[in-house]
């Protein structure tokens, strides 16, 4: 059944597609790169078409045993280019990782590239850590405070109604704090083909660190990836 109505079936096997022959065309190019610069740029352009494929797979209702090994690839591809990624891209790479279940050797790796780049912090860290990560936790820093305190807030909480409150204001204000993203209002153009689906991995993977992913007032929000937050969580 697909996940998110904000387009058809139709429009996810569209995407999916188009990405994947994207995909393919810069697998071709990348065997003779004209120039070192061109060859990274292809890896990366790779790595992030991707990761989009697996959020259309996601969006789109396909089954999470089947979606998770190209998942675990599309997230290790991810891992070289981590230290030229933003915060926003950080945390939600490393939260994907978590909610498909990389290890903690991996976790171990996106955080140390997270940290080269500064951007590991007190909910990165934590979130990482929930799946072994014993990367040093920098639990002073919050690298990006007016956009995810309740986050972080949620964490010192610990398990219970508190941080259940605090981890729904944060999914309640998400995609309004998110206008300024490139994919933001996405949904009102498809033709441009540009949208795989709006879902806040992110409060999925600090509700599973702190066993509350299947918590009721959660699954209710259309941003909030319900049944990938409890696929491999200890509360499912």
């Amino acid at each position: 059944m697909i996940r998110d109505t904000r387009a058809d079936r139709a429009y996810f096997d569209r995407y999916i597609g188009e990405s994947e022959a994207h995909i393919a065309q810069m697998e071709a190019k990348l065997v003779a790169p004209a120039s070192e610069r061109e060859g990274m740029g292809l890896r990366r352009g790779i790595a992030s078409d991707r990761l989009n494929v697996i959020r259309a797979r996601y969006s789109r209702g396909d089954d999470l045993e089947e979606i998770r090994p190209a998942a675990l690839e599309a997230i290790i591809s991810q891992i070289d280019f981590l230290r030229k990624t933003g915060y926003g891209g950080s945390i939600e790479l490393a939260s994907m990782a978590v909610l498909f279940g990389v290890d903690a050797h991996c976790a171990d790796a996106i955080a140390g590239a997270m940290g080269a780049a500064g951007n590991l912090d007190r909910v990165t860290a934590a979130i990482l850590a929930s799946v072994g990560s014993e990367v040093e936790s920098p639990w002073h820093n919050l690298v990006w405070p007016r956009g995810f305190t309740e986050l972080a807030d949620a964490l010192e909480a610990g398990p219970g109604p508190e941080a259940i409150g605090l981890i729904k204001s944060y999914l309640v204000v998400w995609y309004r704090r998110n206008q300024g993203a490139g994919w933001a209002g996405s949904h009102r153009d498809l033709p441009r083909m540009l949208y795989a689906g709006y879902w806040s991995w992110e409060a999925a993977a600090v509700a599973r660190g702190l066993g509350l992913a299947g918590e009721p007032s959660l699954v209710q929000s259309v941003n909030y990836p319900a049944d990938l937050a409890v696929f491999l969580s200890i509360d499912r």
